[in-house]
């Protein structure tokens, strides 16, 4: 049987003073040291979940931008289009009307022209007329002068 003497009481008791000076000195500071790392990590895991959902946030909110700038420089490139569109247009229109009308200016002045081509052609035609009869007629007046001359 076990035979419990005043030895083993000192070492019982000199064991459970160790254990409450180990406790107080080594074990409470190890735990509190073990608590405030887990608080710690548990509140850098949470301002980590709060960073990544606004960095989803962030990110919606940037794609919704980027998509309505897309939007609007379609739109803004649409309406560039139709309005070099409308100019290219007001310029062709332009030109036409400026080709047509000096083409009517120089039919104008090419009917002019010929009118008074005609003119100087048909004056020239009676003067030449005229001439060609008055030598025509001349040399037969000279040659019946000769004739009777002689």
């Amino acid at each position: 049987m076990l035979s419990i003497d005043a030895t083993f009481l000192w070492i019982l008791a000199s064991f459970v003073v160790f254990m409450l000076l180990m406790k107080t000195m080594f074990f409470d500071a190890v735990a509190r040291i073990k608590q405030a790392r887990m608080a710690h990590l548990e509140s850098d895991a949470s301002t980590a979940e709060a960073a990544r959902q606004q960095a989803a946030l962030h990110e919606k909110d940037w794609q919704a931008q980027l998509t309505e700038a897309h939007h609007k420089t379609q739109a803004l490139m649409a309406k560039a289009r139709l309005s070099a569109t409308s100019q290219a247009q007001s310029r062709i229109d332009a030109a036409r009307s400026q080709a047509q009308s000096t083409v009517d200016t120089a039919l104008t002045s090419l009917g002019s022209w010929r009118v008074e081509t005609l003119e100087a052609l048909s004056s020239e035609q009676k003067a030449l007329s005229t001439h060609v009869l008055d030598t025509l007629s001349k040399p037969s007046q000279t040659s019946v002068l000769t004739a009777s001359s002689r």
